[in-house]
């Protein structure tokens, strides 16, 4: 499969608004935070899948990955709608915690998808191995070539092994560069990173 770097708003455009307004509405979170912490993490995934297929069997399409990502996403922040987070805290303290366990699940999620990603496709920039967790992202290193970039995209050989979520480390330190974490609980941090697991994450529905 060939590919050419694509921007995040040309490829969010063909999956439709009526997806962003429904991760919006399960959020939670109101326009302004959606805005401002949700939707910059959704487009640095975009640009770090770009139109990379997810694996095999499922979402194994052009632009399958960065679809799973928004359904899994929003499957995950449907599912935080039944959770009492921290149960045992004060209204109060659970007040404060409820909003970034939401979004903590929310980011556990984006990260599971380049894992899982990784660990079944092997990209080619213009001839040369893109390696995704000690370098840059796949947009960055087709729109930084000198004349047309393109990539291209092969199964990698299939294994019973399992995607590392120690991997996460590495993509967490691109990917969340700009959240400021200081304002967390350490608990849901703690929470947060424990939660990025490839194997549990399920195939969501469209619905």
């Amino acid at each position: 499969m060939n590919f050419s770097a694509r921007h995040p708003s040309a490829l969010f455009d063909e999956l439709g608004s009526e997806l962003f307004s429904t991760l919006l509405s399960a959020s939670q979170a109101g326009e302004e935070i959606f805005r401002y912490n949700y939707l910059p993490l959704l487009e640095k995934a975009a640009y770090w899948l770009q139109e990379l297929p997810l694996e095999r069997k499922t979402y194994a399409e052009r632009g399958g990955a960065l679809k799973f990502t928004l359904l899994s996403s929003l499957g995950t922040l449907r599912m935080c709608s039944g959770v009492i987070f921290a149960p045992s805290s004060d209204s109060e303290h659970r007040r404060l915690v409820e909003p970034q366990y939401r979004f903590a699940a929310f980011v556990a999620s984006l990260c599971t998808v380049p894992l899982i990603v990784h660990h079944n496709v092997a990209v080619t920039v213009n001839g040369s191995p893109w390696d995704p967790f000690f370098g840059q992202g796949l947009y960055s290193a087709l729109t930084e070539r000198v004349g047309s970039a393109q990539y291209q995209v092969e199964w990698r050989p299939e294994t019973h092994e399992r995607p590392s979520a120690a991997l996460a480390v590495l993509l967490i330190s691109w990917l969340l560069s700009d959240v400021k974490w200081a304002q967390f609980d350490r608990t849901v941090l703690r929470s947060m990173v424990e939660a990025i697991n490839p194997a549990g994450i399920q195939a969501p529905s469209e619905s």
